[in-house]
C-alpha cells in the first residue's frame, strides 16, 4: 500500500510543473480525517475500534508521504527539475541557509593528495591561572621545559645556572655552607651594571607639557633577567624609567623618595652576616600594653623575638618594592643574600617561619604563621620580577603549606597548623597576598575552590550597614558585629578584596573609606600595620570607576579626594618621624602599636613600603587596560 502511494505521488508530481494535485489531495485527506474524527464519537467508532485504528494509521502514512514529497531536496551535482536522465532526491527537512553556512567546510585543494599539514591547529581554550594543571612536583628541580613555563623559549646555558642555587648536602647528611656572594661567578655574570640611584633626588624641572608628553609614550615592557619574559604588569612600575615622574604625578614627591632611599640604606646596614635580619638585635620581642589590649587582652610573651624570617621577608619586600632584585639594582647583593637566607631556613613541610621557631611556646606560636607569610611573599615577588627558576620549588611548597593550613570550612588562618579555629583577618591578609602574588605570575596554581573559601571568609568578617567594615575575627556560629569593627581590619579587608579581585560595592567602599578618613595618620594612635593596608586600599581605589553615585553623592571624585587626603596625612607623618641623622638615620622608631613585637626592622620596612605605594603595585583598575604594555596615565 505504501509503495503504491509513493508511485502515485511521483506520477502526479511529474504530470505538471506545479503542485496543485498535492493541494487537492491534501483537502481530500483533510475531509477524510474530519469524517473519521466525527465517526469516532458515534456508536460505529466505539464498536469498530480496529477499523478506526487502521484508517487513522493509513491517513497518517499518507500525510507523512505528502510532507516528504513537499520538502524534497535535489542532491547537489545531479541536476534537477524535469531534466533528462535519472533523478536522485533526498527526502529530508530543509536546512536554513544560515545554518548551512555555519557548518560549511572548506574545500580541499585538488592539486594536493594530502593537505592535512596545511590545516590550522585548533586553538587551546584559555585557562585562568588557577585552572591550569601543574604537573611538576615541588620537590623536583625546575626546568624551562616544565608545563609551568611552556611558553618560555629555550634559554642560553648561562641562564641555566642560578645565582641562588644551593649545594647538595654532603654524604654525612650535614647542611653545606652557603656560597658567598663574592665567590659566585654565576651572579657576577648575570648581574649587568646598573645605574646607581641618587639618594637625594631632585624635583624635575621639565615643563609640565613635556612631562605629560613623556608619560604618554608607549614603552616596551621590561624583560625578566632569567627567562626574558615580560615582567608581570603588577610590578612594572617599580623598574620603569618613568618611575620618578609617575611618583610625582600620583602623590609622591622628593621627600618621599628621599625617605625611601634613606630607609633602604639603613636596612642594608642592619643586615646580618648570614644574610637575614635578626629580629632580637633590633628590639623585637617586647610585650607592650597597647598591643596586649589589641590582642583581645592576651599576653603574647615576647612574640617576635625569633621572627628572623619575618623581618627578612619584610626587608626584602621593601627592596623589591623599589625595583632592587638579586640581579639588578644598587642593593642586589643584599637581596641575593637575603633570599639565600630564607631558602636555608625553609623546613621540609614548606614552612618558612624559620628553623629557630619550632614548638608551641607563646614566643613562637604567635609569630610562626606571620613569619611564614611575610617570608614566602618576598620569594614570590622576587620570582615574579626576575623569573629565577631556582626559587620555584621553595615558593610552591610554601604556598602549599599555606593552603594546608587554611581552615577548610571557613577559608581563614590562625596561629596553629592545622587549625579548627575559624581564623582571624590579620593572619588572612598575609597568606592571601602570598597566594595572590604567586598565582598572578603562575609560580603556583591557586585552586578555584580556595579562592571561593577566601571570599567566604572575607564575607564572614564583614559588617556595617553596607558591608564596608570588618572585624578581627568571629567565633564559630556567630556573626560579625558592627561595634567590633576597627579601622585596621576594615583597611585589611578592603585591600585583600581589591588585590584578589573580589567584588566590592560603591556603598561598601564609601562606608569603609569614611571610617579610614576618621582615623588618618597623625589624627589617631600610631599604627604602621593599619597605615600599610589602608594606603594600599586607598591607592588601589584611586581612579576606579563607580557605575553610579551612591544616594549620599559618593562617586569617582570622592575616591580621588579620599586618596589625596589620606596621602597628605601619611606623608606628613612618616617624613617627619623618620630618624634624620646618626647611626639610626633612615629608620623609624618602633613606637607604634605592634612595634614592640617587630622592632626597628619591622617599623622601618613597613613605613618604607607605605612610601613606595606610588609604584609598588599597579592599580587594579589599570591592569586590564595596560597589560604588559604599561605607561602612566595623563592627568
Amino acid at each position: 500500500m505504501t509503495i503504491a502511494s509513493i508511485a502515485t505521488l511521483s506520477a502526479i508530481g511529474d504530470m505538471g510543473s506545479g503542485r496543485i494535485w498535492v493541494v487537492v489531495l491534501g483537502l481530500l485527506f483533510a475531509i477524510v480525517a474530519i469524517s473519521l474524527l466525527v465517526a469516532s464519537w458515534t456508536k460505529w467508532g466505539q464498536t469498530k475500534s480496529l477499523t478506526k485504528c487502521i484508517a487513522l494509521a493509513f491517513l497518517a502514512h499518507i500525510w507523512l508521504l505528502m510532507y516528504a514529497y513537499g520538502t524534497r531536496i535535489v542532491a547537489p551535482g545531479f541536476g534537477g527539475g524535469n531534466q533528462g536522465g535519472s533523478r536522485i532526491e533526498n527526502v529530508s527537512m530543509a536546512v536554513p541557509l544560515l545554518m548551512m553556512e555555519e557548518v560549511k567546510q572548506p574545500e580541499e585543494s585538488p592539486n594536493s593528495e594530502d593537505n592535512s599539514e596545511h590545516k590550522a591547529e585548533p586553538e587551546e581554550p584559555h585557562q585562568a591561572p588557577w585552572e591550569a594543571p601543574l604537573k611538576r612536583s615541588v620537590d623536583s628541580p625546575a626546568s624551562p621545559t616544565d608545563t609551568l613555563t611552556n611558553e618560555i623559549p629555550k634559554l642560553p646555558d648561562l641562564v641555566a645556572f642560578s645565582a641562588l642555587s644551593l649545594p647538595e648536602p654532603n654524604s654525612e647528611g650535614q647542611e653545606p655552607e652557603l656560597p658567598s656572594l663574592e665567590s659566585s661567578e654565576e651572579l657576577a655574570l648575570l648581574a649587568a651594571p646598573t645605574k646607581q640611584i641618587d639618594p637625594t633626588p631632585q624635583k624635575s624641572t621639565a615643563p609640565s607639557s613635556d612631562l605629560d608628553h613623556s608619560l604618554t609614550q608607549p614603552a616596551a615592557p621590561p624583560k625578566r633577567r632569567f627567562d626574558q619574559q615580560p615582567v608581570p604588569n603588577n610590578y612594572q612600575m617599580r623598574i620603569s624609567s618613568l618611575r620618578h615622574q609617575f611618583t610625582m604625578q600620583n602623590g609622591g614627591d622628593v621627600n618621599t623618595e628621599a625617605a625611601v632611599e634613606l630607609a633602604l640604606a639603613w636596612l642594608a646596614r642592619s643586615q646580618s652576616p648570614d644574610g637575614g635580619w635578626n629580629a632580637a638585635e633590633h628590639g623585637a620581642g617586647r610585650e607592650t600594653a597597647n598591643a596586649t589590649n589589641r590582642a583581645e587582652g592576651e599576653n603574647r610573651q615576647n612574640a617576635g623575638l625569633k621572627a628572623n624570617t619575618a623581618m627578612t621577608g619584610l626587608s626584602l619586600l621593601a627592596f623589591l618594592g623599589a625595583g632592587h632584585t638579586h640581579t639588578d639594582g644598587q642593593y642586589k647583593d643584599n637581596v641575593a643574600n637575603g633570599l639565600r637566607y630564607l631558602l636555608s631556613q625553609q623546613l621540609p613541610s614548606g614552612d618558612l617561619s624559620g628553623r629557630g621557631q619550632i614548638g608551641r611556646e607563646p614566643t613562637v606560636r604567635f609569630a610562626r604563621m606571620y613569619s611564614h607569610g611575610m617570608a614566602a611573599l618576598s620569594l614570590a615577588e622576587a620570582y615574579g620580577m626576575t623569573g629565577d627558576h631556582a626559587l620555584l620549588p621553595a615558593i610552591q611548597s610554601a604556598c602549599q603549606y599555606s593552603l594546608n593550613a587554611m581552615n577548610p570550612r571557613t577559608g581563614g588562618w590562625r596561629y596553629e597548623f592545622p587549625t579548627e579555629d575559624p581564623g582571624d583577618l590579620s593572619q588572612f591578609g598575609w597568606q592571601a597576598m602570598l597566594l595572590n602574588s604567586a598565582s598572578n605570575h603562575r609560580s603556583f596554581i591557586l585552586p578555584q575552590q580556595s579562592r571561593f573559601l577566601m571570599q567566604r571568609f572575607l564575607d564572614s568578617v564583614s559588617t556595617g550597614r553596607d558591608g564596608g567594615l570588618a572585624v578581627y575575627r568571629i567565633q564559630s556560629g556567630q556573626r560579625a558585629s558592627t561595634e567590633q569593627a576597627t579601622p585596621a581590619m576594615t583597611a585589611e579587608a578592603m585591600a585583600s578584596r581589591l588585590l584578589q579581585g573580589f567584588p566590592l560595592s560603591p556603598l561598601a567602599i564609601e562606608e569603609g573609606q569614611r571610617m579610614l578618613l576618621k582615623n588618618m595618620p597623625g589624627r589617631s594612635e600610631e599604627n604602621l600595620y593599619y597605615w600599610y593596608y589602608a594606603t594600599i586600599a586607598m591607592y588601589q581605589l584611586r581612579g576606579a570607576t563607580a557605575t553610579a553615585p551612591t544616594p549620599n553623592g559618593f562617586n569617582n571624585n570622592s575616591m580621588e579626594d579620599a586618596w589625596e587626603k589620606w596621602n597628605e596625612s601619611l606623608k606628613q607623618q612618616l617624613c617627619s618621624t623618620q630618624v634624620p641623622r646618626g647611626q639610626l638615620e633612615g629608620s623609624w622608631n618602633p613606637t607604634c602599636i605592634w612595634g614592640g613585637y617587630g622592632g626597628r626592622v619591622y617599623s622601618t620596612a613597613v613605613a618604607c613600603m607605605c612610601l613606595e605605594v606610588y609604584y609598588r603595585y599597579l592599580p587594579m583598575y589599570k591592569q586590564d587596560q595596560f597589560a604588559n604594555q604599561w605607561q602612566p596615565a595623563r592627568r
